[in-house]
């Protein structure tokens, strides 16, 4: 019995110790879990500064590109436009279409994404890097900067003032830059709501204007973004950040003859 009782004491005895150190462990996860949550947590809060400060440095790269073209250009290297494909262009937060309306007015309207309207279609030109224009379907004129400062689609030709910039390597996510704006800084483009004198039969709530300088504190980040939709069989999406321009896709004949 002294021996039994001996052994259920010693028994009961490594069963404690082994709680005990048990417990330790448990307190010690815990208290790595807890710190990994925390730096989690900062992880998470920083993430939308760094973004903020990429998307900066990115801009900064495009108008530093831009500016080099210029540069270029003035030594008779003049760019001739090409052209891309046709596009939609759709405001992210809305889901509206830009459109063309009245008096050269670009507008925000719905759409059967199915059945995109001819208003809504535009044909993206390229002059040099970072450096578009938009030509509506509808009456063959540029989107760009009227001596007034305003923005309409009312040019016959792809100039200066007619410059945009779109970021090709996020087409679903891009903000839009009038490049000639502000004395040639440029100005990102933004939506201004319509009175309701002007709102027309087809539910335009906004158009768009030119909004804040590109130099401006957060001015990129509060930026409406547009998805750009491909409207093109013969062009494809692009799928990698480090695509700069639009590659045609190659037909069944052209595929074959390779084979």
């Amino acid at each position: 019995n002294k021996e039994s009782c001996f052994s259920e004491r010693m028994v009961s005895r490594e069963q404690a110790e082994y709680l005990q150190s048990l417990s330790f462990g448990l307190d010690e996860l815990l208290q790595v879990g807890s710190a990994i949550g925390s730096s989690a947590e900062r992880q998470n809060e920083a993430i939308p500064h760094l973004q903020e400060k990429i998307d900066r440095l990115w801009d900064s790269t495009t108008h530093v590109t831009r500016q080099a073209g210029r540069v270029h250009e003035g030594y008779g290297k003049r760019a001739t436009p090409k052209f891309l494909c046709h596009i939609a262009l759709r405001e992210k937060k809305s889901g509206l279409y830009v459109s063309l309306g009245s008096e050269g007015d670009l507008l925000l309207v719905t759409q059967n994404p199915q059945s995109i309207s001819v208003s809504c279609r535009f044909a993206l030109y390229e002059k040099r890097a970072h450096l578009l224009g938009l030509q509506s379907t509808v009456n063959r004129k540029y989107i760009g900067i009227t001596f007034a400062g305003t923005l309409k689609c009312q040019s016959n030709s792809f100039g200066r003032w007619e410059e945009l910039f779109l970021d090709l390597t996020r087409p679903l996510d891009s903000p839009m830059l009038a490049v000639a704006a502000n004395w040639g800084s440029g100005c990102w483009l933004d939506l201004r709501p319509l009175s309701s004198h002007a709102k027309n039969h087809r539910t335009s709530l906004s158009k768009l204007v030119i909004g804040s300088p590109r130099t401006s504190p957060h001015a990129l980040k509060v930026s409406p973004r547009f998805e750009l939709i491909f409207l093109d069989d013969d062009y494809e999406r692009l799928n990698s950040s480090g695509q700069q321009f639009l590659f045609l896709k190659r037909n069944k004949n052209e595929q074959q003859e390779v084979e």
